[in-house]
């Protein structure tokens, strides 16, 4: 694709695109753009084929051949003939249980349109499909923030409101950056061997609790946007910023999954993902060696609903008053850490489980204060 934008096309394809879905402002924002890309392409290439009945196509662009040209094109016909009623029944999962099918959901939709992975590939589990991403060109030709672009490309907005909106836009993408990036670091790894050593789990690799942590601190991050930004529309997409920029934070260090996951509940969760794992063997799981963000995206969405339940529930609870909502995250991240509990752990899981809840707790005052700055 020549990233060259053709501003003749924006309305086409901005028309097309409230004709099929209204806006796409309560989706992903990777998500968002993939559709606005496939939109834009496809009145690219239908307009060169209409112009071209012999479809040849000219060599001003990248589909420089006829085969080439037939496969992108017949691409983007079978994208904006599916992308409707994948969208429709994507919203459908919305506030729906369990809330992590929603993103499954969304995660196989960028799999499918965006990384344009093959048929074989998509009947595979979300852990395997994640390397293939690696080597997709598709992503490398979309055109960055294009359903931003659509979106303001109004001949008769106004220009104060424009500039005002991309002012907000910006702040927002400033500050879910800086959220992320938050979730990943915090608290420095000097604070890890304190926590280990009075509480009696020195055994507990840093690594393990930093991949434990930064998925509480995600968590956190959603719950109190939720909380701190009263528009509905903001908030979501506030959170999809801060969800996109903290897998872009995850790394490709490689790791043995036995040295992060330790509980039975979550062994047997991957061996079914994975599949070909049978229950009797499931402690082979363990021995498997892939990278942080694979099983960051294999794991993410069970313990955020995990610890998002927790938060429910604290709310909800008379002794979140006495505890702090943090102290029931806490205790939930304690088990995926240790594999026990507080009855089998004894005064040492105890004492882990006040220690992250301090860790939380000053988190979450760090964002609320952070998240100040978008009201």
């Amino acid at each position: 694709m020549n990233t060259r934008i053709n501003k003749t096309l924006l309305p086409i394809a901005r028309e097309l695109i409230t004709r099929g879905f209204g806006n796409l402002d309560d989706l992903p924002a990777e998500l968002q753009n993939t559709i606005a890309n496939i939109y834009y392409s496809s009145s690219q290439l239908l307009g060169a084929a209409q112009n071209n009945p012999g479809w040849v196509p000219t060599k001003d662009g990248q589909l420089a051949d006829m085969k080439t040209f037939g496969k992108e094109l017949s691409f983007l016909s079978a994208a904006v003939e599916s992308l409707p009623q994948f969208v429709a029944e994507l919203r459908k999962l919305r506030g729906k249980n369990p809330a992590w099918l929603y993103d499954y959901s969304a995660t196989y939709g960028l799999d499918l349109f965006k990384y344009r992975l093959p048929q074989w590939a998509m009947k595979l589990p979300p852990i395997l499909r994640a390397p293939l991403r690696l080597f997709s060109d598709a992503p490398s030709k979309e055109i960055p923030n294009l359903y931003k672009l659509l979106r303001r490309d109004r001949g008769s907005s106004d220009p104060r409101h424009e500039k005002n909106q991309e002012s907000v836009d910006g702040l927002s993408e400033q500050l879910s950056e800086a959220l992320a990036h938050n979730a990943t670091i915090y608290p420095p790894s000097e604070s890890f061997t304190g926590l280990l050593s009075q509480s009696g789990y020195r055994g507990i690799s840093e690594d393990r609790l930093r991949f434990g942590l930064s998925i509480a601190n995600e968590v956190l991050n959603i719950w109190l946007i939720n909380d701190c930004i009263p528009l509905p529309h903001r908030a979501k997409q506030t959170i999809d910023l801060v969800h996109r920029a903290f897998f872009k934070n995850q790394g490709k260090k490689e790791i043995r999954i036995g040295d992060f996951i330790v509980t039975a509940a979550e062994l047997s969760q991957i061996a079914r993902e994975i599949g070909g794992v049978s229950n009797d063997r499931v402690s082979n799981v363990q021995a498997i060696r892939t990278n942080w963000w694979s099983l960051m995206d294999m794991i993410y969405l069970s313990r955020q609903q995990t610890y998002y339940d927790a938060l429910q529930n604290a709310a909800d609870s008379k002794l979140s008053h006495e505890f702090g909502p943090t102290t029931f995250v806490a205790f939930e991240l304690a088990k995926h850490l240790t594999g026990a509990d507080m009855k089998s752990g004894g005064d040492s899981f105890e004492k882990l489980t006040a220690g992250l809840a301090a860790f939380l707790a000053i988190y979450a005052q760090s964002t609320r204060e952070m998240l100040a700055k978008l009201r």
